[in-house]
């Protein structure tokens, strides 16, 4: 069922906040370095999700990051309207779903490759990915993509099995060969046949 209750942004400080010891999610002190630096750099975008208990539902690395920048406050918005079993499930549900999503790596590198073009006032490894990746993944666009096997032509046979002037039978219809680009090439008037040459389901092919 879709939830009408609106939501409404807080600001609260963050020793007020609680993560919860029951969050499965584990946040490496590299992480939470790497969150802080975006949040240096683009600003605190994402808003924590807490209980009524203010307790952290989701943005806990984001709360971590927070507390070693020093900051007094940070955004939050009160997801009053879920259950406990809800709650639960939704913390769970909000790291999961992020993971069950890929890269695709063409594109993120024409992406990367923009912004190391730019003249930033950030740190480019701001976004999360380091040097060593970003190179990796720029250098990545010179190579040619891997021709799809299913899209290669067969092999072309060094003996032709149709030559002009050949008529195949195909069930109730006929197929002639010749070539369209000489007049009067096995035209279908010079074709002698048991049944009418022009009878329904004729066709003729020409290269």
């Amino acid at each position: 069922m879709q939830s009408r209750t609106p939501l409404e942004v807080t600001y609260l400080r963050t020793t007020s906040l609680k993560p919860d010891p029951r969050n499965p999610r584990v946040h490496s002190d590299k992480q939470v370095r790497q969150i802080a630096q975006s949040i240096e750099s683009f600003g605190f975008n994402v808003p924590l999700l807490i209980d009524d208990e203010q307790k952290v539902i989701a943005g806990h690395g984001r709360l971590l990051a927070a507390r070693k920048l020093g900051w007094d406050t940070v955004p939050a918005i009160r997801l009053s309207h879920l259950t406990e079993s809800q709650r639960i499930a939704f913390l769970i549900a909000d790291n999961r779903l992020t993971e069950n999503s890929s890269w695709d790596e063409r594109m993120l590198g024409e992406q990367l490759k923009i912004l190391s073009e730019l003249e930033l006032d950030f740190d480019l490894e701001a976004i999360g990915f380091e040097v060593p990746e970003i190179d990796l993944l720029i250098d990545g666009l010179n190579t040619v993509p891997e021709a799809d096997p299913d899209d290669r032509l067969p092999d072309v046979l060094e003996t032709a099995t149709t030559v002009s002037g050949d008529l195949w039978q195909l069930g109730k219809h006929r197929v002639l060969y010749g070539n369209a680009l000489i007049t009067g090439d096995h035209h279908p008037k010079k074709i002698t046949a048991k049944a009418p040459i022009f009878e329904e389901g004729f066709g003729f092919f020409g290269g």
